[in-house]
């Protein structure tokens, strides 16, 4: 094709794209292709941005069915912690009250045992003047003499009246006891201080004393008085013998002037208690010895017990005190007491109390030595601080000492006496 067919063919070209341009025909055609140029990319686009909201809509499910969740447990446990919190609450207020209920008995209970029977607190008759009735302030004790008896013995149990400054002109009392463990033999009444009735009953068979007593005129008040005295025969061993007074069934009585009748103040009864032992008074036998102000050391002792004066077989002197412990004694004429204790171990700390006093014996340890597996350890006794019975006897002793850091007491149960053999 020629240059100048071109340039025509050219021109007509533009002005054909001219009119379009002005007829809007161009722009119109123009959108529809680009409309249906990018159509599919479009519909891809969708399609990812459909699958992405169904992924955040699920979380989002999860997200909201957690949190779900969790407020739901928070809201269970501030629930229970409301409840616990309501039920210590209660709790606390039901131990006020009842520690304020409590506490209001106890003060009401103190008081009026201070009283009536001056326990804890002895409120005295200006507190007792404000209580209706007549005051209980009286007090039958049966007290036995000694807390140790021994079978065969005779036990005497005294029966002593408080009445805290009431005069009072008569009593009666009931008393039971354990008739297999001791037998009644008598019953002996201060007649300074009352009269014994006819009425008394003795019930061996079944345990049971019933006492009355008077006392003429207005009467008098008893500060812990001895008013009689019980006599039984100890039977049998026992570590917990009773003689009891029944209240119910016992009364003192205090005489008004107005109506001269008798008005009952007794408000308490206390049980004698003590023990029965097989062995009571074991025998120590103290042979004489011509030595004086000796400290009886080894080589003393070693040719005492091998001499003529001791013999070591059946019939001596030795006491056995514990397991394989036993003891000798001699006393010399100034009254000094030696001991020699004898064992397969170390013995120590050995003491003698007289426990009718309570005081310990004045002791100095001598000497102690040993030979294979005996042990021997002797000490000196200052009897002169010791209370005799007799002028040859010492009663109411006990032995102690320790091996293997143990005590040993002897006797077990019982008391002992130093007998001075001629």
């Amino acid at each position: 094709m020629k240059d100048k067919s071109k340039k025509i063919l050219r021109r007509v070209g533009a002005a054909l794209l001219l009119g379009l341009s002005f007829l809007n025909f161009g722009s119109s055609w123009g959108s529809q292709r680009a409309k249906s140029v990018p159509r599919r990319s479009q519909n891809i686009r969708k399609q990812t941005q459909e699958e992405v909201d169904t992924e955040i809509q699920q979380v989002a499910d999860i997200a909201e069915e957690e949190a779900t969740n969790v407020m739901n447990q928070e809201m269970e446990q501030q629930e229970e912690q409301h409840e616990m919190q309501q039920q210590t609450q209660t709790r606390t207020q039901l131990v006020l009250k009842y520690a304020t209920i409590g506490g209001w008995g106890l003060a009401m209970a103190v008081f009026f045992t201070s009283a009536i029977f001056n326990q804890p607190f002895g409120l005295g008759k200006a507190a007792l003047s404000l209580l209706p009735g007549e005051p209980h302030v009286a007090t039958l004790s049966a007290v036995a003499e000694k807390s140790l008896w021994q079978i065969g013995e005779n036990v005497v149990v005294d029966i002593k009246l408080a009445t805290n400054q009431e005069k009072v002109n008569y009593f009666k009392m009931t008393i039971v006891y354990d008739p297999t463990i001791i037998e009644f033999q008598k019953i002996d009444i201060d007649i300074n201080k009352f009269e014994l009735l006819e009425q008394n009953e003795i019930d061996q068979r079944e345990g049971i004393i019933r006492l009355i007593a008077k006392k003429s005129g207005e009467g008098e008040d008893f500060k812990k008085d001895i008013i009689a005295k019980i006599t039984f025969k100890a039977l049998k061993k026992d570590n917990k013998v009773k003689v009891s007074l029944l209240q119910n069934e016992s009364l003192v009585l205090k005489t008004k002037r107005e109506d001269n009748k008798g008005y009952n103040i007794l408000g308490r009864v206390r049980t004698a208690e003590f023990k029965i032992v097989e062995e009571f008074n074991k025998v120590v036998k103290c042979q004489s010895i011509d030595i004086v102000r000796s400290r009886m050391d080894k080589k003393q002792w070693e040719w005492l017990i091998n001499g003529a004066p001791i013999p070591l077989k059946d019939g001596n002197n030795w006491i056995e005190v514990g397991e394989k412990t036993s003891l000798l004694c001699v006393y010399s004429s100034d009254e000094s007491i030696y001991l020699l204790v004898h064992s397969d171990r170390k013995v120590e700390n050995i003491n003698l109390m007289n426990k009718l006093t309570g005081n310990k014996a004045s002791i100095v340890e001598a000497d102690d030595w040993s030979s294979g597996n005996n042990y021997f350890h002797t000490i000196i006794i200052d009897s002169s601080k010791l209370i005799k019975e007799k002028p040859n006897k010492f009663r109411d002793l006990v032995i102690s000492f320790e091996v293997d850091e143990k005590t040993v007491r002897w006797p077990e149960k019982g008391l002992c006496e130093f007998v001075m053999e001629e």
